[in-house]
This record gives structure tokens, sequence and C-alpha cells, in this order.
């Protein structure tokens, strides 16, 4: 559990065993925002339950500071084996109601200590709502790349 200091929000941390036994809650929010890389239709849950099992993939709950749910995420710890550079990926983000941009500022700062705590270089995430990217282009983040995919 990681709380800011004003008490504005409260970021949870869901141990992989709460998951598991709420699955039919979590599977179908977590589904709606996986990566566009992601394509095993038949698979991928089994394949995101499992890596939250295996703490490969961690899930989080953000509350607001009246304790309503805003959002869920999965992380991923990801270590590139050329450069040996760690970065944490934003696998999946998931709306659970109204997110305004202080919810969107608190959350990434906390991922951001989290970050850190594992030697993570950025925290990295793919997004199709062009707001949250140019809001996070506004707090310094970049979009220079795009995502290009070639089905084969």
């Amino acid at each position: 559990m990681i709380d800011d200091k004003e008490g504005e929000h409260l970021l949870l941390k869901i141990l992989p065993e709460q998951v598991s036994s709420n699955w039919d809650n979590f599977a179908p929010l977590i589904e709606q925002s996986l990566p566009p890389t992601v394509t095993q239709r038949r698979q991928r849950m089994a394949n995101v339950l499992h890596a939250i099992l295996k703490e490969d993939l961690v899930a989080w709950i953000y509350y607001d500071k009246d304790r309503n749910e805003r959002y869920l995420a999965t992380t991923q710890l990801r270590t590139d084996e050329v450069s040996l550079v760690t970065d944490l990926l934003i696998y999946s983000f998931t709306s659970l109601g109204q997110i305004d941009q202080r919810h969107i500022i608190n959350g990434f700062k906390t991922f951001s200590k989290y970050a850190r705590a594992n030697d993570c270089r950025a925290i990295i995430a793919y997004s199709a709502n062009d707001k949250l990217v140019e809001l996070l282009k506004h707090l310094g983040a970049s979009a220079n790349y795009k995502l290009i995919q070639v089905e084969v």
C-alpha cells in the first residue's frame, strides 16, 4: 500500500490471491485495456492471470481521497536484454469511474516512486487516449515514438 502525505489518494497493490479469488470481476476490467500487442484471444486472460499469480504482473487499484475506486492498473518490470535497462511498463489501465487530472498525476507520482525503488529508468505505457497523452506530455513525458505493428 502506498499513500501520499496529504491523504489525497491511496494506491493499493492487490495481492495475487485477491486477484485470483475475484478474477470474474478483475478479468473484464483488465481485458478492455490490454496493450495492442496482446492478440492471443483464447489464451490471453489465462496468461494474464498466470503472470499475476507469478507476480510478473502487478495489479493496482487507485482510490481518491473519499475512497472511491477510480482506476485499475497492471504493471510489469521489464529489462531489455540488450541494454540491461529496466523500465516499468503500465501494462493495462482501466477507468472505474470519472478520472480527473489529479488522479492521473497522483497515480503516476506513486508509480514513479515504485519504479525508482525497483531501479527503473522510466515508466512506459501504451495509450490511445489523446487527452491522457497530452496531460502526461504536459507533465514532462515524451511521446516521440509510435507503435508500429505489422501482422505476420
